[in-house]
């Protein structure tokens, strides 16, 4: 092929969609960080190379001619599957998880390469390739370490005035903090939501690596962070197909509550 060179890399099939009748075009996120699309021409026919080689979430090694043209996409010469994550296939409740988790890396990385937000997808769709239910730790976690990477992760810190505030605090969603009824009544009447002291600590603890532990983290605190998560980024990146997300939610399991001892 003229005017195009041959490159290899790995990566993330996010997208498959239609091109012909035998053909797809396939959205990748590759090991740099980069958002691509190639065209895998024949894919569908019945003695197709490609067939069996790549399908969503798929980790594959990608070989492909790299055009400079107006349209952006790629030729795929050969594709060959890393890993394939079965039970993305079989745990429908997993599925729905990665494809909101695939939706928000491919706005991430829409304005340039971010290879931590690779490595993120990476590691979370490993995660989620198990037969259990997944836990609302892999979805806040997933967002929150996303958010971290583009700037724009939520600061549950105490507000700048310093002043000592309730267990029930006001998250002003525009400002993406923790804001003070006493020195910020505008901003304390801005979009927002109310969240407890323990909720913030977990969003702290998630956004830090640290681990709260599992017996200080109640189903209550992890709902409210999410349904928190679910505004800010609403409001923070634009484009969001927001409904997905809150069919991913409702698959995921929160425990039940724990009965109280008996004395």
């Amino acid at each position: 092929m003229k005017n195009s060179e041959i490159l290899r890399t790995d990566a993330i099939a996010l997208r498959i969609s239609p091109f012909s009748n035998t053909s797809h075009i396939v959205t990748w996120l590759t090991q740099h960080g980069a958002r691509i699309a190639t065209s895998i021409r024949g894919a569908c026919r019945n003695k197709s190379r490609f067939l069996g080689q790549y399908d969503y979430f798929y980790n594959c090694e990608l070989l492909f001619y790299a055009h400079a043209s107006a349209s952006g996409i790629h030729t795929a010469r050969e594709v060959c599957p890393i890993e394939m994550r079965p039970y993305l296939r079989t745990n429908w409740r997993a599925a729905m998880c990665a494809s909101w988790f695939a939706s928000l890396a491919m706005r991430a990385v829409r304005d340039g390469d971010s290879p931590p937000v690779y490595r993120l997808l990476e590691n979370t769709l490993g995660l989620l390739d198990s037969p259990s239910r997944p836990t609302p730790a892999i979805f806040t976690r997933y967002e929150l370490k996303l958010l971290d990477i583009l700037g724009t992760a939520p600061n549950m810190s105490a507000p700048p005035c310093g002043c000592r505030l309730t267990d029930n605090v006001r998250f002003c969603i525009p400002e993406g903090r923790i804001v003070c009824p006493r020195h910020e009544p505008a901003l304390f009447a801005a979009p927002g939501i109310f969240i407890s002291g323990r909720t913030a600590q977990l969003c702290e603890a998630v956004i830090q690596g640290s681990d709260p532990g599992a017996e200080r983290v109640r189903s209550e605190d992890t709902a409210r962070l999410l349904r928190c998560l679910g505004l800010f980024i609403h409001y923070h990146i634009d484009g969001i197909e927001i409904k997905g997300r809150s069919t991913a939610v409702s698959a995921v399991a929160f425990s039940p509550p724990t009965a109280p001892a008996q004395r």
